[in-house]
C-alpha cells in the first residue's frame, strides 16, 4: 500500500520536528494498520517539510510492505491519496496531479527499484571546516544548536549569503547570531 499525505506545515501539531514526523507516521499508520508507526514495514519519505515555516504545503509519502516484501512487491501497490485537515484526514478522491505523479515515479515502491544516494556533503570554507547549514535545522523547526551559533559568529562572510538565499522568516531566526561577539581583552 503507497499513501501519499498532503498538508500545511502549520496544521501538523507539535513543537519540534521529530514530534511532528511521528505525529504523521502513527496518524497514518492507526488509521490504516490500526497500529503505530513500524520501521520494519514500512517507509516514510516527507516531501518539503519546512516546519519551521507557516503555511507551506508539504507531503508525506508512507509505503507499507508488510513482513514479507517480497510478496507485496509481485503485486501493484494500492495508492490512497489523503489529506490531514489539522483535525482529522480526508480521502481526496480524485486523480493525482500530473506533477505528483512525475514525482512519485522517482520513487519506486519495490525495495529492489529504490536508489537510495548519499547526500551530498556540504561546501568547505577557506578554513576547512563544513558549514553546519543551519538554515536547514530552522526550515525543519529544529532549534539551532550551540555548534551552529559558534559556526554563525566565526563566519560572517556566510551570513551574507544567507541574508539573500533564506525566506525572511528563516534570516529573523538567525541574524542575531551572525555578528562575530567582540572579544574583551583586560588592559
Amino acid at each position: 500500500m503507497r499513501v501519499l499525505l498532503q498538508t500545511v506545515t502549520h496544521l501538523v501539531p507539535g513543537d519540534v520536528y521529530g514530534d511532528r514526523i511521528t505525529f504523521i507516521q502513527n496518524t497514518l499508520c492507526r488509521h490504516f494498520f490500526k497500529r503505530d508507526f513500524d520501521h520494519a514495514q514500512k517507509c516514510l519519505f516527507p516531501f518539503h517539510d519546512d516546519f519551521g515555516l507557516n503555511n507551506v504545503k508539504c507531503f508525506v509519502l508512507l509505503d507499507h510492505h508488510g513482513h514479507d516484501h517480497t510478496t507485496q512487491e509481485e503485486n501493484p501497490a494500492v495508492f490512497v491519496w489523503m489529506k490531514w485537515t489539522g483535525q482529522s484526514l480526508v480521502q481526496i478522491n480524485k486523480g493525482l496531479l500530473s506533477k505528483y505523479n512525475k514525482e512519485l515515479s522517482k520513487w519506486p515502491f519495490t525495495w529492489g527499484g529504490r536508489n537510495f544516494r548519499r547526500i551530498p556533503q556540504p561546501p568547505r570554507g577557506s578554513d576547512g571546516k563544513l558549514d553546519p547549514k543551519p538554515h536547514t535545522s530552522l526550515r525543519l523547526g529544529i532549534p539551532l544548536s550551540d555548534d551552529n551559533i559558534v559556526f554563525l559568529r566565526e563566519h560572517p562572510e556566510r551570513a551574507k549569503w544567507r541574508k539573500t538565499h533564506l525566506h525572511h522568516d528563516l534570516w529573523a531566526k538567525i541574524e542575531l547570531f551572525c555578528h562575530p561577539v567582540a572579544s574583551t581583552t583586560e588592559a
